[in-house]
């Protein structure tokens, strides 16, 4: 929910090798795109809706669906309305089932998440605070202080082009201050199981050993509660960063996925 969707050069290179297509709506209130007024509790089931009508307006049937960081949450809301051939997470989020989950994550992270689960009227106040600090030339200074403590993904951000897109991607998230912040840190800090068992599509789970956010741990966990229907992939070099890093392996992946159902 910060990094926003543009993708690196080598990105696109690999996309159009494979022949893929990403097509990236922007959630409420991010951007330039409009607000949701709906209450929180049921924002991914309406953005589930408004992607099931993007997909007959262009076409699409059979998509394979992709929840990047905090987007895995709307990813598995729309795979109920979607009818996808699958459901891939790249560093993704997974429902929150314990108090351990959120202890695990770095200090910014879970100071947003502890206040959206146990002060959630405090919650735009901590939001704007970070805001701020985009807006008024400190967006290098957040950056630093999420990755501090993940060495392996502070590398990552060194490199110019990355650097530039999360930079730019920072000031596309908070374009319109912190509603699309707000809307999404209620929905990733919460159990959201069932919207993943709103469907049977086959999972992928992209991981990197050193996300310091979200734990291999954790995912193994909801891996293993989702059966034969889940596959783990753990890249070890990687952390979050790990689409900005190591692209190539996810997108080999969604084109294994699309041969595989022609087949």
């Amino acid at each position: 929910m910060l990094d926003g969707t543009a993708l690196t050069r080598k990105s696109q290179e690999l996309l159009s090798g494979h022949n893929l297509r990403f097509i990236c709506p922007h959630r409420p209130s991010f951007g330039q795109s409009d607000p949701d007024p709906g209450d929180f509790s049921d924002a991914p089931q309406r953005f589930a809706g408004d992607l099931k009508q993007i997909c007959g307006q262009l076409g699409v049937s059979d998509p394979v669906l992709v929840g990047h960081m905090a987007g895995s949450v709307y990813a598995f809301a729309a795979a109920a309305v979607c009818d996808p051939r699958a459901v891939v997470c790249v560093s993704g989020g997974v429902p929150i089932t314990s108090r351990q989950q959120i202890s695990a994550m770095t200090r910014r992270q879970r100071l947003v998440a502890f206040t959206a689960l146990h002060a959630p009227n405090m919650l735009p106040y901590v939001l704007r605070a970070g805001i701020h600090q985009l807006k008024n030339g400190g967006d290098k200074r957040f950056m630093t202080s999420l990755y501090e403590n993940a060495p392996v993904d502070f590398a990552v951000t060194q490199d110019p082009e990355i650097r530039w897109l999360i930079l730019d991607g920072y000031q596309f998230s908070v374009r319109q201050g912190h509603q699309a912040f707000e809307i999404d840190s209620q929905q990733v800090v919460r159990d959201w199981s069932h919207l993943v068992e709103a469907s049977q599509a086959p999972v992928h789970l992209f991981h990197g050993a050193h996300d310091s956010v979200v734990t291999v741990e954790s995912v193994r966990a909801f891996a293993g509660r989702l059966g034969e229907r889940a596959r783990v992939t753990v890249l070890e070099a990687s952390g979050q960063l790990l689409f900005y890093k190591e692209p190539r392996v996810v997108l080999e992946r969604l084109r294994h996925i699309f041969d595989q159902s022609q087949a």
